[in-house]
Order: structure tokens, then sequence, then C-alpha cells
């Protein structure tokens, strides 16, 4: 997991500097789940690394359902990649403001930070997360 003292705070900002773990009931069931910030392996020579952005749905048995809602293979270290929990409510498109998606549920953020941010939203029917890009 990538750590509060992993997150570049320069290009993110202090609100963003926090273990990138976040708990929220992200499909529904009434149980609460985990979206994750995974750093995978050690930085390189190159200072990239490998980031995942991974939610874990609880399931009634005590288990969890991992969805990878992203992989980046050459991640800038410290991390320039955080997450959030968006509220419930009305979210704009970043190329299309004039397009509105409401969200029913708690989502996951995702900002590569000073650059583009979307919402990652449950779908009861597919049964699955969606992106929806909100910042370009």
């Amino acid at each position: 997991m990538v750590t509060a003292d992993e997150v570049y705070v320069d290009r993110c900002g202090a609100e963003h500097r926090r273990d990138q773990i976040f708990r929220a009931d992200f499909d529904g069931d009434g149980r609460q789940d985990y979206a994750v910030l995974l750093r995978i392996g050690e930085p390189q020579a190159s200072r990239t690394v490998q980031i995942w952005g991974v939610v874990f749905l609880a399931k009634r048995d005590g288990r969890y359902r991992p969805f990878v809602l992203f992989q980046d293979a050459d991640a800038m270290f410290p991390s320039r990649q955080v997450l959030w929990v968006q509220p419930p409510g009305f979210v704009k498109h970043g190329a299309h403001p004039e397009r509105v998606l409401t969200l029913k549920l708690p989502s996951v953020g995702s900002m590569l930070c000073e650059s583009t941010a979307k919402v990652f939203y449950w779908t009861s029917r597919g049964q699955t997360f969606r992106e929806y890009l909100t910042k370009e």
C-alpha cells in the first residue's frame, strides 16, 4: 500500500498526504469495502514503480473480491497518484461539463496530481466498476 510519506505532497497537496486505503460501501450491499492504492515492488533506479488501484468488495462469508481499477507500470515515485472516497451526488464530466453523472453510492476518486481525475463507480447491472473522467 502507498503510505502517507510516499505521496508527493508538492504536487498532490497536504489534503492527499495520507495512507492510500479507504473504506466505504462501494457496491451498496451494506458491507464495508476497501479501495487501496498498491505499490508493487520497490522503486527502480529511474524512480518508477508499478502502482495499482484496487477495490476489495466484502462478501457475505467474510472474504473479499478484488477489482483492479487501473494499473500503471511506470508510475513516478513518490506517488503522484492518489485516491479518495467520492461521496454520492453529481459529478461533471471533465471534457464535457454539460454531462453530469449522478452517483448513488460512494465511489473511488482517482487523480494523477496536477493532471487528470476520474471516478470509478459501481454498476449493479454489470457487477463491475466503470470509469468516468472528471478532470482533463
